[in-house]
Order: C-alpha cells, then structure tokens, then sequence
C-alpha cells in the first residue's frame, strides 16, 4: 500500500469519526458519569433565541438581516456548547422544565459568572467588544430566567419577541 493511500484511509477514517461524533452530539472530553450531550437546547431553540437576539440587538457592521441571523444563530450554538461544558445538566435542564425553579442566590450568580466565561470562551473577533458582551449577556439573561422563573425557555423568548412586536 503506498504513502498516500495510506494517509487518505486515515483521513477517511478520522473523518468517519468526526461525524459520528456530530451526528450523535457526544461529548468526548466529557468524563465517566457526565452528561454526555454538547447541547442542552434544541435546533429549534437555537433559532428562536437567534431571532429574539436579532430583534433585540443590532450589528451595524452587517449587511443583511439574514447574514445577521446567521451568525447570531452560531453564537447561540457556540453559547449553548460552552454553557454545557461548565454548568451541570441538572441545572440546565431547567430551562425546558416549568416545574423547576432555580435559587435566587444561583441565578445571580449565573449572570455574575457565565458571561465573563462565556467571553473569554468564545472568540468573536469581528465584533466590537460592547456588542459581543451585550449579545452574550442578552443570552444569559434568557437562558436563566428560564431556570429561575418556573417557566421554560421557548415559553420566555416568545414572550420578549411578543413584547419586542408590540
């Protein structure tokens, strides 16, 4: 087998298992005994946090609301796979539970501490920094009060957007 043939199999096969990976949302750094999924939202979610964060803030250096929702759509997977990896499931899962109602004391301190990680996390070079931080935080502030408040996340941001319309 030549030199080639043998650096294309293995480039096949990482690949293979890049996207089984993918497909199944595993974790792989995670250790025994932890939650295994990267996401703790749903696609759906994903965009609906994407357009309350498009209604509520704007990038000034993009051309399109289209190209805006976009990448608005990627930081919110980029916030949701970071938030995964630092804060327990059991706390997460909240935020799709209306029966679950986080402490006071933990949600302040949430937005104290998630958004300076958050910023640190996740590279966001293009943007300004106010606006990075106004983005991120925007995000947190949802995804807490979801926790904290006995309602769920699709049940806030529908919410914000119906007073955002009004």
């Amino acid at each position: 087998m030549a030199i080639h043939d043998t650096i294309g199999y293995c480039t096949y096969f990482d690949e293979e298992i890049v996207m089984e990976t993918i497909e199944n949302a595993v974790d792989p750094e995670r250790v025994a005994g932890e939650d295994p999924r990267k996401f703790f939202l749903s696609e759906a979610q994903h965009e609906k946090l994407a357009r309350y964060l498009n209604a509520e803030i704007n990038i000034p250096i993009l051309w399109s609301e289209e190209k805006e929702l976009s990448i608005l759509r990627k930081i919110v997977i980029a916030v949701d796979r970071n938030t995964m990896k630092y804060i327990p499931s059991e706390i997460l899962d909240g935020v799709n539970d209306a029966n679950f109602q986080l402490e006071d004391v933990l949600a302040r301190s949430l937005k104290d501490n998630l958004v300076p990680m958050l910023a640190s996390a996740i590279p966001l070079p293009f943007l300004p920094g106010k606006i990075k931080r106004k983005i991120l935080e925007a995000a947190v502030d949802v995804i807490v009060d979801a926790a904290a408040q006995a309602t769920t996340i699709d049940e806030k941001v529908e919410a914000y957007l119906s007073k955002l319309r009004d």
